[in-house]
């Protein structure tokens, strides 16, 4: 398709043109949208080679890495990302999301409400934090996390009320708290 057209077009500008930050990039996101993902961070690696102080490079390499499963590597890249650009939000948002697979649950609020302070209207990052709350929910039974990730999900639907995750989350809590009430799990 398209994107292997411009993959191949790419290559052949990168023959003329090796030093060229830009092609590297779109080297990195054509693998990428292809699944071709060591070809990916082999792209994004020389335009850091390059550029080391580009931020997206950084941020792409992190998704890259991220798809691969190299959590701690991914980690490391989009912290590198924010330190260049601190109001990078959607590298807050996929720091807080590689934090959270990596089971490091406090960091990844904290890297969600990072992105929230960068762009107050991240609808994403408000439905991962009511994830994660919702998902501590299922352990703890805690009246505290209903209330938090009740919140996150209802602050996301005051941004978009077309959002279909956060009406998700929304029911969820919804039924879960019938049958917490029902079976007086609550005090």
């Amino acid at each position: 398709g398209l994107i292997t057209k411009a993959l191949e077009l790419t290559k052949k500008l990168l023959e003329n043109f090796p030093r060229s930050t830009a092609l590297h990039i779109i080297s990195g996101d054509a693998n990428t949208k292809l699944k071709q993902y060591n070809a990916a961070i082999k792209s994004y690696q020389a335009a850091i080679e390059l550029r080391p102080t580009f931020a997206t490079s950084h941020f792409n390499l992190g998704i890259a890495l991220q798809d691969t499963g190299n959590l701690k590597s991914a980690i490391i890249s989009y912290k590198k990302a924010i330190s260049l650009k601190p109001d990078y939000s959607e590298a807050h948002l996929n720091l807080g999301i590689a934090l959270k697979k990596n089971g490091a649950i406090e960091a990844a609020i904290e890297s969600f409400n990072d992105a929230i302070s960068c762009k107050p209207d991240y609808t994403e990052a408000y439905i991962s934090i009511g994830d994660i709350f919702r998902e501590k929910l299922h352990r703890s039974q805690e009246a505290e996390d209903l209330i938090n990730a009740t919140k996150s999900f209802k602050k996301a639907l005051t941004i978009n009320p077309h959002n279909f995750l956060a009406y998700d989350g929304i029911s969820f809590l919804l039924r879960y708290y019938t049958f917490a009430r029902n079976n007086k799990l609550f005090d």
